[in-house]
């Protein structure tokens, strides 16, 4: 194929991007020939087969980056609507223009742990390319930690020799240990850009918490040019998640198992795309901020960007538990400096997030345990 001709053996050449002098000018700080490893190859090569497939099934209007590991399908074309083009397999749907990659997080690792040389701190999950002759990475990921479905996090951390803490955070340290490593650093996921997140499933059904992600400035989210070129589309446009879930039963929390999911690009650009809108509207016109004073004499400010009732997919809310606000004529509420933003009408409001709904969250791990985690 042109991707292993191309990539068995590469010339990079990295120079210090510097906009305040011309192109020519810019100052080349490494070179080197690279190759991959043969534990990447394996991995690639089943990137490569697994792109192949959708585009010869006629579902490349389905591609993101965020389905691969370490070669992407990225997008090219001059603007979106250039981009669309018929599928030879499937003319009735259009898909975009894509070339293969190498993804931005394969290339940052290189770049920092191969050509800069800096420390290691991560271990690899595969040592042996081997390993991937009969299954892909997602399987043998998935099998070590599926095999462990059943037991309790009291029974996992005794026989994994951890001190039992009880809390939510240990659930993300046992599933490492579960890998085979000795920290929560792998090589393969940073290389990946894959995302270990442990769900927990109410005793009866249902995820209690949503999914929290980064805090976003309001002045920076309105002056991002494009949905396609925005913070948001690219966390989820590349970002593959590993869930690991617990569930509720009686007094324990027992591991149900673990899935690889990517959001489907209906979603990303349809409600995830919607909420995105709503909330620059809503920044843009000036968000509606009104304190109300509860029963037991607390002040909780109410506002109108858009919650979990206003899209199947996400929703906006404070990324802190600590409220802080300053408003036109100069009153504030709690410690803006630290915990607040601001708002382009020089307003100040508690930072915030976009947030998974947890009803999402739970229709994407419900059947895992139920013979299907690789669903969707």
């Amino acid at each position: 194929s042109g991707v292993w001709r191309k990539a068995s053996l590469i010339l990079l050449i990295y120079y210090e991007r510097n906009r305040s002098i011309g192109k020519l000018d810019q100052k080349i700080k490494y070179v080197i020939m690279f190759t991959p490893s043969d534990v990447d190859w394996a991995i690639i090569k089943q990137d490569y087969e697994l792109i192949q497939k959708m585009v010869m099934d006629g579902e490349a209007d389905m591609l993101s980056e965020s389905l691969t590991r370490y070669l992407g399908a990225c997008t090219k074309g001059a603007t979106a609507a250039k981009s669309w083009v018929n599928q030879y397999r499937n003319p009735a749907r259009q898909a975009k223009q894509r070339n293969f990659c190498f993804k931005r997080q394969y290339m940052d690792y290189i770049l920092h742990h191969y050509i800069m040389s800096e420390p290691e701190d991560s271990e690899s999950i595969i040592e042996d390319a081997s390993v991937l002759n009969k299954q892909t990475f997602d399987e043998y990921v998935l099998s070590v930690i599926n095999a462990y479905a059943g037991k309790t996090d009291k029974q996992l951390c005794e026989m994994l020799g951890m001190a039992y803490t009880g809390n939510k955070a240990q659930w993300v340290s046992i599933t490492y240990k579960l890998l085979g490593l000795r920290g929560e650093h792998a090589q393969e996921f940073e290389k990946a850009g894959i995302s270990v997140r442990t769900i927990r499933v109410k005793l009866y059904g249902g995820v209690k918490e949503s999914l929290s992600l980064d805090t976003f400035d309001f002045i920076e989210l309105l002056e991002e040019e494009d949905w396609e070129h925005s913070d948001l589309f690219a966390y989820f446009d590349e970002t593959r998640f590993l869930f690991v879930v617990f569930q509720q039963v009686d007094e324990s929390m027992v591991l149900r198992g673990a899935r690889f999911w990517s959001m489907p690009i209906t979603d990303l650009e349809g409600p995830l795309h919607d909420v995105w809108d709503k909330t620059r509207e809503v920044i843009a016109e000036g968000v509606e901020l009104v304190p109300v004073r509860q029963k037991d004499g607390k002040i909780v400010v109410k506002n109108n960007l858009p919650g979990k009732q206003d899209n199947p997919v996400a929703h906006v809310r404070p990324h802190t538990g600590k409220s802080a606000y300053r408003f036109m004529d100069g009153s504030e509420i709690g410690d803006v400096e630290r915990h607040a933003s601001p708002l382009p009408d020089g307003r100040w409001m508690t930072k915030q997030s976009f947030w998974l709904n947890n009803d999402y969250v739970y229709s994407i791990v419900d059947l895992v345990g139920d013979n299907d985690s690789e669903r969707g």
